[in-house]
């Protein structure tokens, strides 16, 4: 149970909007009543739940959807459509690192397009309801295609061509290669427990971490 120093309250629909202070920043849902951490309120001892609250009528959320074209794309594009599309792996990165909750990401990639680097997809926020989307746009029965490289003297999952730090992740109808990559997709936990929610569907992986030429030095 917890306790709440309550002075106001605002009936919203089926709801009561209630805040209380707290340190950090975000809402907590407690039996029915919306618990926003700014203020500092009183009220008497509420139930906690795990309930998931329907979002309001005002906050209803979509995809952003980010377009890349190696080709003829630029990083200087907005990637919102794709007529600006953007171009390189890099930028994906920095894209797919502002996806939340709140703000789900999609990142289109042109087929036809060849995709140089490796690229480590890390700090987003994905949900079941709501991964992070890698997938392709444009005619035509091809694949984007991404090429990455790994290190002669390492073998580990930051080598591959795809490496992803979290879960709820969809990749698809990509074309993966690296003949000096460790694995072409690969997911490694950051903290303890099961991986959920991830989908890797449609995709052309080939000639992984074939091709090394040491010296002989």
């Amino acid at each position: 149970k917890l306790q709440l120093d309550v002075n106001q309250a605002k009936e919203e629909g089926s709801y009561v909007n209630v805040g209380f202070g707290a340190t950090g920043s975000g809402v907590t849902y407690i039996s029915g009543v919306r618990y926003y951490t700014n203020d500092s309120y009183k009220t008497d001892y509420a139930e906690e739940s795990e309930e998931n609250f329907p979002p309001e009528e005002n906050e209803i959320i979509e995809y952003t959807a980010y377009f890349f074209d190696a080709e003829s794309g630029s990083d200087d594009n907005d990637g919102l459509s794709i007529d600006a599309p953007k171009a390189s792996v890099s930028a994906a990165m920095e894209i797919a690192a502002t996806a939340s909750p709140n703000n789900p990401v999609k990142l289109l990639f042109k087929k036809g397009s060849t995709f140089e680097g490796k690229a480590i997809f890390e700090g987003y926020e994905a949900t079941k309801d709501f991964p992070l989307i890698l997938d392709a746009y444009g005619d035509g029965e091809g694949y984007p295609k991404f090429v990455g490289t790994g290190s002669e003297t390492t073998k580990n999952a930051i080598d591959a061509v795809l490496y992803f730090k979290n879960d709820n992740v969809w990749v698809m109808n990509l074309e993966v290669t690296g003949p000096t990559a460790y694995q072409g997709i690969a997911f490694q936990p950051v903290s303890g427990g099961a991986f959920e929610n991830i989908r890797i569907e449609g995709n052309y992986v080939h000639d992984i971490n074939f091709n090394w030429t040491y010296s002989t030095a």
